[in-house]
């Protein structure tokens, strides 16, 4: 949550909105409440592609069918979809998804497709909703309910124009610009609602991506065999470049004319964007060159300049690899942390097995960051987790072990992670000091009288919201056991689709759509599981299976018990639970 100072008139609803915004589209957002990877729309998409697939063969596990399915009709089960259902009865379509096997998936693919053809027009209608919701000026602020069913719909608009093309990074920075930056009274909340709902009237631009190809051994004349569509950034090039352009990118251009510059050009909806697109082609295409001259190394430079053809003084200098969401800290004191804790690991009776599965997981995540194609990242990564998964003596597959073990692992610090972001918000807003008992340890969370003060003193909306979302714990710890049910779910359908991903790129050499989302996720899993099991072992570990060892396995069952033993216990009991990733937030 940030702090916003509106220079305009505004009301309550609307400065949620607004709020809520900021808050799905900040790339350090907590996931809990960052922009996810579907809305009713993209899952009912993501399902008729997996059709698709185990049809043709391109997949070979129902078992893929089934949890997308499920996945669908929890998402339908909640009437606050958006979804018209014209073509077809929603109640038959959620029977159908929900009882369908591998005969039935002609039936499924069809009725989905119907489905998809009443909805073309989807962002807009989210927009028009969420338009009626916020211009009832004069008409009483919105209840709990209706606050909690647009933002919701916000969250699916977002998606959805994420799934159109933008980058959450452009969406971010544009959003911040229209609704908190500019401080035009007369730029009233209805014309920059308008000029955001223009968003999804927007079409491709053509940008020149102009990339820095490190080392020597690239020839121009080579690489235009595999691709002509490049072109040589010499004097020449430079001389023509638009007078708008900034002087930081002809700089950039210019300190490196001694290098390999080459330019593509292609066509997004944001620069960002363009960097994604344009850095796939020249990594696909430099696979290509390689084949032909393998003792050659190349590599591509970390920063890019874009220059798009409609406006070229907005040209600027990027990052050329993908970014992924998610906020890790880095420092030395991190750093200190973690060397202490792996290098006690030979002074513990840990079984040497699990201390290798340990430093073999480590070093995946390492190769997973550093690998600059997300394919790589994903593949590195996933490997990670699967070390610490794997059983030699367990015949069940790796996959099942990580579906049963890691949501049991993880519920345990949820309820604490999203009140630790909570709390670090009430810092940043400026009410630490209008809080009795504010503390690091959170104890004050646990008091019904907190939230109550919160929602007195804070000028957020989004904080009061969430206020009385957690106030509501305090009453009644049933509602902590819904939230962990939930994410358990979520969770499970994730890894799910994560190892389907995977297995795409290893038998087919590709996976199929945008994938930074997915990786951002697993990278922050494998973070999570290494940290929890170091911390483990680390803290007077127990030999829960008493085979004379202390093990990874031994880790699973010991947070399997406390999963269990923490059932309807208060958020009292939750904030005790120990983070291990705290040191990293």
């Amino acid at each position: 949550m940030q702090k916003i100072d509106f220079k305009y008139v505004i009301t309550s609803d609307q400065k949620l909105f607004v709020e809520k915004g900021l808050e799905l589209l900040h790339t350090k957002t907590i996931d809990t409440y960052r922009l996810r990877l579907h809305n009713p729309k993209t899952i009912i998409e993501e399902l008729v592609s997996v059709c698709q697939a185990l049809k043709s063969g391109y997949l070979a596990n129902p078992s893929y069918a089934k949890s997308t399915a499920d996945e669908v009709s929890n998402i339908l089960g909640n009437n606050e979809h958006g979804l018209c259902f014209n073509s077809v009865n929603m109640d038959y379509y959620v029977k159908l998804i929900k009882t369908g096997g591998k005969g039935t998936y002609n039936r499924m693919i069809q009725a989905s497709k119907l489905v998809l053809m009443d909805n073309t027009d989807y962002l807009e209608s989210l927009l028009v909703q969420i338009q009626e919701m916020l211009y009832q000026t004069g008409s009483q602020p919105l209840n709990h309910n209706d606050k909690k069913k647009m933002m919701l719909l916000t969250h699916y608009s977002g998606i959805e124009l994420v799934n159109m093309g933008f980058t959450k990074r452009y969406l971010y920075d544009f959003f911040k610009a229209i609704f908190v930056r500019k401080d035009n009274e007369e730029f009233t909340f209805e014309k920059r609602f308008e000029a955001w709902r223009e968003l999804g009237n927007a079409e491709l631009e053509s940008f020149d991506v102009i990339f820095e190809i490190l080392g020597n051994s690239l020839q121009y004349r080579e690489l235009l065999q595999v691709n002509p569509k490049y072109k040589q950034v010499n004097k020449k090039y430079r001389a023509m470049l638009p007078r708008e352009t900034p002087d930081k990118v002809k700089s950039f251009l210019e300190d490196r004319k001694k290098n390999k510059l080459i330019s593509l050009q292609v066509k997004a909806l944001d620069h960002f964007r363009a960097v994604e697109v344009s850095r796939a082609k020249v990594g696909s295409d430099l696979d290509l060159y390689h084949l032909g001259f393998s003792e050659n190394t190349f590599q591509i430079g970390q920063q890019v300049a874009v220059i798009g053809e409609r406006d070229a003084s907005k040209a600027s200098i990027l990052p050329s690899n993908y970014h992924i969401d998610g906020d890790i800290k880095s420092s030395r004191a991190v750093f200190n942390n973690f060397l202490q804790k792996v290098g006690d690991l030979s002074n513990l009776e840990i079984s040497p097995e699990s201390v290798d599965k340990v430093i073999s997981a480590i070093r995946y995540l390492r190769m997973g960051s550093e690998s600059p194609e997300l394919e790589m990242k994903l593949l590195n990564y996933w490997i990670g987790l699967e070390y610490i998964f794997t059983f030699f003596a367990d015949e069940e597959k790796t996959i099942d072990k990580i579906k049963e073990f890691f949501p049991s692992c993880h519920g345990l610090i949820y309820i604490k992670r999203n009140l630790y972001d909570f709390h670090k918000s009430v810092e940043r807003l400026g009410l630490a000091d209008k809080i009795e008992n504010y503390s690091d340890n959170l104890a004050y969370l646990g008091k019904y009288d907190t939230f109550r003060k919160i929602m007195e003193e804070s000028h957020s909306q989004l904080m009061i919201y969430r206020a009385e979302y957690y106030q509501k714990w305090t009453e009644n710890p049933g509602e902590i056991t819904k939230v962990l049910e939930r994410h358990k779910k979520n969770l499970m359908w994730n890894l799910g689709r994560i190892y389907r991903i995977r297995n795409e790129i290893v038998h087919n050499a590709a996976a199929k759509g945008e994938i930074s989302a997915n990786v951002s996720h697993l990278r922050y899993y494998l973070t999570f599981i290494l940290n929890s099991i170091l911390d483990f072992f680390h803290q007077t570990p127990i030999d829960v299976n008493n085979n004379g060892k202390i093990t990874i396995e031994d880790y699973f069952i010991a947070q399997e018990i406390m999963h269990g033993a923490l059932k309807n216990k208060t958020i009292a009991d939750f904030i005790e639970v120990h983070n291990p990733l705290e040191v990293l937030h």
